[in-house]
């Protein structure tokens, strides 16, 4: 795996601030693939425009959200997690991962991805009072 890239760096997986120019249009592929999206709560689809705007919001991110690439060991961008509406005083926040190339799927790439982001990516450690939400059938994925 290359260190060209800040971010975290875990067993099988970097963590990277995401980056239009580089995450785009797979984000754009993955987002409109219904093969993919079955296991999301939103899952009709987005237009060039709405991934635009999330990519607005997602570069810009703020103390109370935060959203990174996920690269394989090759480099290769497999999907995107996030934390999201984090509340440092109570130390709780939510979050959402998705891994978007098909050839990652069951390798632990999403297992080593939450293991490791929130307690090394947030200072306050947030992570003792997450809660975790997955599709039904899902759950041993993590």
């Amino acid at each position: 795996m290359t260190d060209a890239i800040v971010g975290w760096k875990g067993e099988l997986v970097r963590l990277v601030p995401a980056d239009r120019s580089l995450h785009f249009e797979n984000a754009l592929q993955w987002m409109n693939d219904p093969e993919i999206t079955a296991t999301l709560e939103l899952n009709l689809g987005f237009s060039r425009k709405q991934e635009e705007a999330f990519f607005d919001r997602i570069e810009t991110q703020n103390d109370t959200d935060f959203t990174w690439a996920i690269l394989d060991q090759a480099s290769r961008h497999i999907g995107s997690i996030g934390l999201h509406a984090i509340n440092w005083r109570h130390r709780a926040g939510t979050g959402g991962i998705l891994i978007g190339e098909p050839s990652a799927w069951g390798l632990g790439h999403a297992t080593d991805a939450v293991r490791g982001a929130p307690g090394s990516l947030c200072p306050a450690r947030i992570a003792q009072n997450q809660r975790a939400h997955f599709q039904p059938g899902h759950e041993a994925r993590l």
